[in-house]
């Protein structure tokens, strides 16, 4: 009696963009002026968070709009 063999399939990794944490860039940190803040509902948010720059980075640090 023969035996008869199967290969199985490798899968190989694709040559696409690596799995894994993607950077963010910096249109993900420019102030959005059409959202409101999923917390406050305060404009602009930061698009990376959702959320305003206060409750993103808390409130000294947003002084005066710096961010």
């Amino acid at each position: 009696m023969s035996r008869k063999t199967t290969r199985r399939k490798v899968r190989r990794p694709s040559k696409q963009q690596p799995e894994g944490p993607q950077a963010c860039t910096k249109a993900d940190m420019e102030p959005d002026w059409n959202g409101t803040c999923e917390v406050c509902g305060a404009s602009p948010i930061v698009p990376l968070t959702g959320m305003c720059g206060v409750c993103t980075f808390g409130e000294a640090d947003t002084a005066g709009g710096n961010w």
